[in-house]
């Protein structure tokens, strides 16, 4: 199987299957899903920001909360956050039909998602 190329190198083609997923939370989550992709598909994500108005632990993961699974995790300030736009190695989920998953320790704020399944 090729290597998946970076959405920004793959031409236009790629703007019909662009996926875009966001959500705001307060409070603490465990494992909530952020992108179920469809049936018989996986996601692959491009790029990503994330804004918090409170202290909080973070992590975003691929199905199971494990090493090698992670697409971000550690402690951000209050009125702190990461963006990442463009990512030159995409995240793309280990295997079909695995969930984007978040879970946060308190506080609140928003996430937004972006990418394409295959």
């Amino acid at each position: 199987m090729p290597i998946p190329r970076a959405v920004s190198d793959s031409g236009p083609d790629w703007l019909w299957r662009m996926v875009h997923k966001d959500i705001k939370w307060t409070g603490a989550l465990v494992g909530s899903p952020l992108w179920t992709p469809a049936a018989g598909k996986r996601f692959i994500v491009t790029d990503f920001l994330i804004i918090c108005s409170n202290a909080v632990e973070l992590t975003v993961f691929d199905g199971t909360d494990s090493d090698g699974n992670r697409l971000v995790g550690g402690s951000f300030a209050a009125n702190g956050g990461i963006s990442a736009p463009n990512l030159r190695s995409s995240f793309r989920s280990s295997a079909i039909n695995n969930v984007l998953k978040i879970t946060t320790s308190a506080g609140s704020g928003y996430i937004t998602v972006l990418g394409y399944e295959e």
